[in-house]
């Protein structure tokens, strides 16, 4: 049994062999600059020819996995965060003394998942 085509992933690179592909064979997919496979947080993957062909296999998705600046934000980043997926919200905490900008019970402010990264959407307010 083969794998008669060559694989193909979104947003991805695969190898390519220009003719059959033999049960048991592992593809290493690679996705390009700013993409990963989500479920591995991984830029890379093997994909294996299986008997009904090439394994099922997610594409890959530009995502946010760099801590932003967050200085003019005066806001602290988490390392823990996961990537996010583009125009994915997530709540980032304040540095102490600041609270978001319309109401004082609140330390947190979002941040947004752009073609450019994470972006705090508004700064911090600093009370004293």
């Amino acid at each position: 049994m083969v794998c008669q085509d060559d694989l193909e992933v979104g947003n991805a690179t695969t190898e390519k062999s220009g003719s059959v592909w033999l049960v048991g064979r592992i593809n290493t997919v690679t996705c390009f600059s700013e993409h990963r496979f989500l479920s591995i947080n991984d830029a890379t993957k093997e994909v294996e020819c299986q008997f009904e062909g090439w394994e099922e296999t997610e594409g890959c998705l530009k995502v946010c996995f760099e801590a932003p600046d967050l200085t003019e934000y005066k806001a602290l980043w988490n390392d823990s965060i996961p990537p996010g997926r583009l125009h994915d919200e997530i709540s980032i905490n304040c540095r102490s003394s600041h609270y978001h900008n319309e109401s004082l019970d609140n330390t947190t402010i979002p941040a947004v998942c752009t073609p450019d990264g994470w972006q705090a959407t508004y700064p911090c307010i600093l009370c004293e």
